[in-house]
């Protein structure tokens, strides 16, 4: 009869039972790359995994708007382009990008807002700008 060789599970080192083909390798990826394909897995899971990748997203744009906005309001004041009325506009972008950030993520659960002004390296400046509405019209996008 001949012999089967022994497998071991990915980056694990451990020698499983032998397989005939390799459709344990297959399922066990499966299993681990898709949190919500588990053999007990509901309905809800699925859609929990959507929410939480959709939430991991917005996230990610938001931080990024943030880092973009931070980078023109850097880049004016290292131009030294102090005469003109550009800097108050974007100081109030950059307010206005920290305060969806931190909206955002409040919406994750993340309450600490000290992680992201340290992160970001924001500016007092920008810090105190956050949420405040213009008179005369809309936020700035």
């Amino acid at each position: 009869m001949p012999r089967r060789e022994s497998r071991s599970l990915p980056g694990t080192g451990n020698s499983i039972a032998p397989c005939p083909d390799d459709r344990w390798l297959k399922d066990y990826i499966g299993l681990q790359m898709v949190p919500f394909r588990r053999r007990s897995a509901s309905i809800t899971d699925a859609l929990d995994y959507e929410v939480a990748q959709e939430q991991a997203a917005a996230l990610g744009r938001t931080g990024h708007a943030l880092e973009a906005a931070l980078a023109s309001l850097r880049d004016h004041d290292r131009n030294g382009q102090t005469a003109d009325g550009a800097r108050p506009k974007l100081v109030a972008e950059a307010g206005d990008a920290l305060w969806r950030l931190i909206v955002q993520r409040e919406c994750c659960e993340l309450r600490d807002p000290r992680a992201v002004m340290r992160d970001y390296q924001v500016p007092q400046e920008v810090q105190n700008r956050m949420g405040i509405v213009r008179v005369g019209g809309r936020r700035p996008h």
